[in-house]
């Protein structure tokens, strides 16, 4: 989990946007339903809303941006990530920590942070009386201990290569210090959910004062040194599930996080299905955990882009307003049917083209488009034919999106997922060279779209591809949580 808590937490916002209901435009959705066995971690600045609507619980940084209302509405819950046996360097309250001359007994060289002395009781006293409050007057139902497992380090006091056999005595003096505060937590907030990860050998003094135990790379994990995932050995599973089935069956839950590739969609779901038959909760992600949702649940995009405008000379091929354009006359309410929301962009060279993220599903070229001068084809040609390289080979940060033309658009074949079936919310605009576009609009912007951007939550398909995160090296930490690479699975539409 250390590895989750990097400078991610400087880098706003998510890549996904998520179904936006309009009173005025559609009736009222069903409530999302929440998926059984299924969890959400996400230490980015700004958390998305829509996973926490459909995760009964997820664990989120206690500074970031994030709506505990809507996850409150639908019955769900929310902890706050709190590290109780090291203080990165980057910890909000190491300032805090440094002025009440908290005690250290060393370091862990390999995160860069420091080995809290957990046998002094001011330790504890922090936590409960300083931390704590801050994050239940928040609306947060409760915490996620990280970094218990830092007293193996802290009671040998030196660099974890080389690091001699923990001291028995002074172990037990930290576990005892570690026990204390947790169940001082515990007493001081009874209705607060906790969660801790691993603290095996205290699970049996804390099993009173915890509702559950959170653990890492039980199946599926990530190699720090060859930046790959890796299957964990059969034996190293066993191992781990011996301590999970005695968790078990002291009547608390267990949650696993696995780490895959997020461009391997069946070897994610196959790692959350093997997860959630043993009856533990699941979620797979990346080592950043920043929100990339690879299963149980998977984004699937529901974007689409149609491109309109152009220099021609011919007057009867002119289009000026989306709403003279083909895609709104014929396609729009077919495809919001199928669940999908229409984007215009006005293309008139080759530096209007749009970067597309994972949230689009595909681009739909009007018969009549030209990008003029000449000059500017060979540029726009090759844009768009990177865009499809990048559908097909998934090799690119930016996500992948088919090429649609008006004379030939389909259904996503069988076998892929499949999008929600909406009503149609309204009739396409009639053409007139009168209407301006930004008229029609629900939300006016500068290229003036006709529809508002959504995505959805579905179900991780069987296989699909994937688009490639960002690339991205973790730094370590211990308390700042990370921020966004992109897992969306995307079906492909045929042309």
């Amino acid at each position: 989990m250390r590895s989750a808590i990097a400078m991610i937490f400087a880098l706003a916002g998510s890549a996904f946007f998520y179904p936006l209901v309009h009173a005025a435009t559609a009736p009222a959705a069903p409530p999302m339903q929440t998926e059984p066995l299924a969890f959400y971690v996400n230490y980015a600045a700004r958390v998305p809303t829509a996973p926490l609507v459909a995760h009964a619980l997820s664990i989120v940084h206690p500074d970031a941006t994030v709506d505990l209302a809507a996850a409150h509405r639908v019955g769900n819950t929310v902890l706050a990530y709190l590290s109780v046996g090291e203080v990165a360097p980057d910890a909000p309250y190491r300032a805090e920590v440094l002025s009440r001359r908290l005690p250290f007994v060393g370091r862990n060289a390999t995160w860069n942070s420091d080995l809290a002395d957990l046998t002094d009781p001011r330790w504890a006293d922090f936590f409960v009386t300083h931390l704590a409050p801050a994050i239940v007057a928040r609306g947060f139902d409760g915490f996620f201990l990280d970094t218990l497992d830092a007293i193996e380090l802290a009671a040998s006091a030196v660099d974890p290569a080389s690091a001699p056999a923990p001291n028995p005595a002074r172990l037990a003096a930290l576990r005892a210090g570690l026990v204390s505060l947790v169940r001082r937590l515990h007493a001081a907030f009874p209705t607060q959910r906790i969660i801790i990860n691993r603290g095996f050998p205290s699970f049996d003094e804390l099993r009173d004062s915890i509702d559950g135990v959170l653990v890492e790379s039980l199946f599926e994990s990530h190699d720090f040194v060859t930046k790959t995932s890796r299957a964990v050995p059969p034996a190293d599973s066993a191992a781990l599930l011996v301590q999970l089935h005695r968790i078990a069956a002291a009547g608390r839950q267990v949650y696993v996080l696995d780490y895959t590739d997020p461009t391997d969609a069946p070897r994610a779901t196959a790692a959350a299905d093997r997860i959630r038959a043993l009856g533990f909760h699941a979620f797979v992600s990346t080592p950043t955990l920043d929100g990339a949702l690879l299963a149980p649940l998977r984004p699937v995009p529901r974007r689409i882009c149609s491109f309109y405008g152009n220099l021609t000379t011919v007057q009867e091929d002119q289009v000026t307003w989306p709403a003279e354009s083909f895609t709104a006359q014929r396609l729009q309410v077919p495809l919001e049917w199928l669940g999908y929301e229409v984007d215009y962009f006005r293309i008139l060279s080759a530096s209007d083209l749009p970067t597309l993220g994972a949230d689009y599903r595909a681009i739909i070229l009007p018969r009549a488009w030209e990008i003029a001068p000449p000059s500017n084809h060979k540029s726009s040609t090759g844009s768009l034919l990177n865009a499809t390289s990048v559908g097909k080979f998934c090799s690119s940060a930016v996500c992948p999106f088919a090429i649609l033309t008006n004379a030939n658009v389909s259904s996503p074949p069988s076998g892929s997922a499949a999008p929600v079936h909406l009503p149609p919310r309204r009739s396409p605009p009639k053409s007139s060279r009168k209407i301006p576009a930004c008229s029609t609009t629900r939300r006016p912007s500068p290229r003036c779209p006709l529809a508002i951007a959504t995505s959805a939550l579905r179900p991780a398909p069987a296989a699909s591809s994937v688009c490639a995160p960002r690339s991205k090296t973790p730094r370590p930490s211990t308390s700042t949580p990370r921020s966004p690479a992109l897992g969306a699975a995307w079906p492909a539409i045929r042309i």
